[in-house]
C-alpha cells in the first residue's frame, strides 16, 4: 500500500502570493492618479517648459537658437532687474509683517471663547474670498486723489487731499497696505488651526499654577506653535514672491517702475514685450528666490526643534 506524500510547499507558496497579490493591488494608486495627473500637467511640465525656454532664444514660444545662461546674464547685468528685485523684496517683507502680525492678534482673539465669533470670522474672511481683481479696483476707486473715498474723509476733518499713488513711497505703502487687507485672514486660518491644535489642558494647567494671558502666550502657546508659525510664513513669503494681480491693477508697476516687482515684469515682458525668454529667466529667478528662502526657513525650523 503506497502513502502519497503530502504537498509540504504548497503552504509557502500560497502565502507568497497573497503578498504579491496585496503588494500589486492598484486601488490607491487609481485614488491617486486624478490628482497626481494635475499636479504634473498644471505645476511640473509647465514649470519644466519655463526652464527649457530660458535657456533659449525665441521666437514668441518658439525655440530658436540654445544660449544656455544668456539670458539669465542679460537679466542679471541689467540695472533694471536689481531694482525689481529690491522692490520686490520690500514688497513682499513689508505685506509679512503686516499679515503675520494681524493674522496671529486675529486668531488669538477669535481663539478665545467672545460673543458673535462666527459673524467676526466671517466679516475677517470677505477680502480673502473676494477677486483680487474687484477688491483691489475697489481700493483703487477709495485712494483716487480728486473722488476717492479716503480723501472724502480726510477733507471732512480738515486734512488736504493725499496723493496715495503718485509718490513712490506711498504707492508702495498704499501696495503693501492692501495687500496686507487682502491676505490677512488667510495667515489667520492657518494661525487659529495651529491654536485649536493645543490641548487645553495645557492652558488649564498653568492657569491653576497662576499664570498670566500673557505669560502662557509667551511660555506655551508660542514655541508649541513655532513649526505651524513657520510654516505660515513659508506659504506668505511664496504667494507675496509670486503676486501680480494687485500690483497690476493698483499701481501697474508706477510711479514709474517703483512699485514693479518681479512677478509683474515678468508679465510685462511676456505679454506687454513678448519676450517669452527673458520672463521665463524671471520665472526661473522667481523660483530660485522661493527655493533660497524656503530652504532658510527649513533650517531655522530643524535649528530650533
Amino acid at each position: 500500500m503506497s502513502v502519497r506524500a503530502a504537498p509540504i510547499e504548497q503552504a509557502p507558496v500560497t502565502a507568497t502570493a497573497r503578498r504579491w497579490r496585496r503588494r500589486l493591488n492598484i486601488f490607491p494608486y487609481l485614488l491617486l492618479a486624478p490628482a497626481a495627473l494635475l499636479i504634473v500637467v498644471f505645476s511640473i511640465l509647465p514649470v519644466t517648459y519655463a526652464l527649457l525656454m530660458s535657456l533659449y532664444r525665441l521666437n514668441f514660444v518658439r525655440l530658436e537658437r540654445f544660449v544656455g545662461f544668456g539670458n539669465f546674464s542679460t537679466l542679471l547685468a541689467s540695472s533694471e532687474t536689481r531694482g525689481n528685485l529690491l522692490t520686490t523684496l520690500t514688497f513682499a517683507a513689508g505685506t509679512l509683517a503686516g499679515a503675520f502680525l494681524l493674522g496671529l492678534i486675529l486668531a488669538l482673539i477669535l481663539n478665545e471663547q467672545i460673543k458673535w465669533r462666527a459673524g467676526f470670522r466671517a466679516i475677517v474672511l470677505v477680502p480673502w474670498i473676494t477677486s483680487q481683481v474687484a477688491s483691489t479696483m475697489l481700493i483703487r476707486w477709495s485712494l483716487d486723489h480728486d473722488y476717492g473715498l479716503v480723501n472724502a474723509l480726510l477733507n471732512v476733518v480738515g486734512v488736504p487731499p493725499i496723493s496715495f499713488l503718485s509718490s513712490p513711497q506711498m504707492a508702495m505703502l498704499s501696495l503693501i497696505s492692501t495687500n496686507v487687507w487682502r491676505t490677512t485672514a488667510f495667515a489667520m486660518v492657518l494661525i487659529l488651526a495651529a491654536l485649536q491644535s493645543i490641548p487645553t489642558q495645557v492652558h488649564e494647567a498653568a492657569s491653576v499654577d497662576g499664570a498670566s494671558w500673557l505669560a502662557r502666550l509667551r511660555l506655551i502657546t508660542l514655541p508649541l506653535m513655532r513649526a505651524p508659525l513657520l510654516i505660515v510664513a513659508v506659504m506668505l513669503t511664496m504667494g507675496y514672491l509670486q503676486s501680480v494681480t494687485p500690483v497690476l491693477v493698483l499701481t501697474g508697476g508706477g510711479p514709474g517702475q517703483s512699485t514693479e516687482v518681479l512677478a509683474l515684469r515678468m508679465w510685462n515682458e511676456a505679454f506687454i514685450n513678448f519676450r517669452m525668454d527673458q520672463a521665463s529667466a524671471v520665472a526661473v529667478l522667481i523660483l530660485c528666490i522661493n527655493a533660497v528662502l524656503a530652504i532658510g526657513y527649513l533650517r531655522v525650523l530643524r535649528e530650533r526643534s
